[in-house]
């Protein structure tokens, strides 16, 4: 995986355990990206999977592209609704934030898991890993 922002000294390591396995995320320190959505920088680019690297929009929207090939679609993603009408396309149920520090990891079969942590010091689960379930339910959230 390519570092997309080599200035490691703005970064905050976060240690998370997902499916029994344990691995480190670098965060960057300014959480949000104004004008861009943060994930197209966190998911480096990839060839050789039964899905391609989706395209993220700026409205937070996440779209596989559709091989003409494809008859499964992609896997879920947590804090993503599927498009009713494209099941290639997901659209984002996790509420505004501008503390949340938001990563991806890359499943062997292209799919991507979108992991976000809270950056809220006054948020019981500051520096740990979230779901869209406990963002909804915070009330500290840092508001755009």
């Amino acid at each position: 995986m390519t570092d997309c922002c080599p200035d490691s000294d703005n970064y905050v390591e976060v240690e998370v355990e997902a499916n029994s396995t344990k691995f480190k995320l670098n965060f960057p320190m300014a959480f949000h990206l104004s004008g861009a959505n943060p994930l197209d920088s966190a998911v480096p680019a990839y060839t050789g999977r039964q899905f391609q690297r989706p395209v993220f929009g700026e409205d937070g929207v996440i779209e596989y592209p559709r091989l003409v090939a494809d008859t499964v679609p992609p896997d879920e993603i947590d804090g993503y609704q599927r498009d009713p009408g494209n099941a290639w396309r997901f659209l984002p149920l996790w509420p505004p934030c501008i503390v949340r520090g938001v990563g991806a990891t890359v499943k062997e079969n292209g799919c991507i898991q979108v992991v976000l942590v809270c950056g809220n010091p006054d948020a019981p689960p500051f520096l740990k890993t979230v779901t869209c379930a406990q963002c909804l339910k915070c009330e500290v959230r840092g508001q755009p």
